[in-house]
C-alpha cells in the first residue's frame, strides 16, 4: 500500500493561495464563475481546498457544493481540472458526505491513480464510516496486503469499528503486534477485542506500553509481574 497521504504538501503554510477562494462560493456562484470568465484551470484551487480540510480549516461539509451533477459537469466538460489528485478530493467529499452516485460519475471518468483509492479507505476508516468504507471495497480491488497495512493505522488511530469490518470481510491475519499499538495508543476497547481474536494470554506478557488506567489495571488483573512502560519514554 502506497503512502495514503495522497498530496504533495501537509502544511498549507508551503503552498501559495490560489487566486480563486473557493470557499466563498456557493453552487450558483461558482457556476456563474465558469461560465463568465476566463478560467482555464482550478486543480491549485481544489489542491488548497484539500490542505484546508487537512489542515482543520474548513468542514468538508462546507464545500461538498463542488459535487453538484452541474458543477462536475462544468467541471470535466470544460477541461477545468487536470491533476489526479483533484479528481481524488472530489472522490473524496462525495464519500465521506455519502453521495455514492456523484462517487461513481467521478470515478468513471478514470483520473484516480490507485493511491487514490488506497486514501479514500484511509479517510473513511478515520472517520468509521461504515458506508463509505464498504462503497470503496466495492469498486476498487485492495489486496490483503493492503487491507493488513490500513488495520496497523487504524490501530494507531483507534478506529475499531473500521478494524472489525476489514477483518470480517477479509478474514486477515492479525498478529499480537496490533495488540501492543493500540495499547501504546491507549485504545482501551480496542485491546479488549484484539486480546479475544487473537487469543492473547495476558500471564505471559513481560512488558505492555501504556498509560491508560484501564489497559494497566486490566493487564494487572491478569498478570500482577507485567512491566509497565510510559510511552512518553518510548518511541513505539
Amino acid at each position: 500500500m502506497k503512502n495514503v497521504i495522497y498530496i504533495l504538501f501537509n502544511n498549507i503554510n508551503n503552498m501559495t493561495i490560489p487566486k480563486i477562494d473557493l470557499t466563498v462560493y456557493d453552487k450558483d456562484s461558482i457556476i456563474n464563475l465558469i461560465n463568465n470568465s476566463n478560467v482555464i484551470n482550478l486543480d491549485d484551487e481544489i489542491e488548497y481546498l484539500e490542505l484546508m480540510e487537512i489542515n482543520n480549516i474548513i468542514n468538508i461539509n462546507s464545500i461538498k457544493y463542488l459535487i453538484d451533477n452541474t458543477i462536475l459537469n462544468l467541471l470535466f466538460n470544460n477541461n477545468l481540472l487536470n491533476k489526479s489528485v483533484s479528481y481524488y478530493f472530489l472522490l473524496k467529499i462525495a464519500c465521506l458526505t455519502d453521495n455514492y452516485d456523484i462517487a461513481k460519475i467521478i470515478i468513471n471518468t478514470n483520473k484516480i491513480k490507485n493511491e487514490g483509492y488506497y486514501s479514500i479507505l484511509n479517510e473513511c476508516c478515520k472517520k468509521d464510516n461504515i458506508n463509505s468504507i464498504n462503497f470503496i471495497l466495492s469498486i476498487t480491488n485492495f489486496s490483503n496486503n493492503d487491507i493488513y497495512k490500513q488495520i496497523v493505522l487504524n490501530c494507531y488511530n483507534g478506529n475499531l469499528l473500521s478494524t472489525k469490518l476489514l477483518y470480517n470481510k477479509f478474514n486477515t491475519n492479525l498478529d499480537e503486534n496490533l495488540f501492543h499499538i493500540v495499547c501504546y495508543n491507549g485504545y482501551y476497547d480496542f485491546a479488549q477485542w484484539l486480546h479475544l481474536i487473537l487469543k492473547i494470554d495476558l500471564k505471559i506478557i513481560d512488558n505492555i506500553i501504556t498509560n491508560n488506567n484501564n489497559i494497566i489495571n486490566w493487564i494487572r488483573l491478569n498478570n500482577q509481574n507485567v512491566n509497565i512502560l510510559d510511552p512518553k519514554e518510548i518511541n513505539y
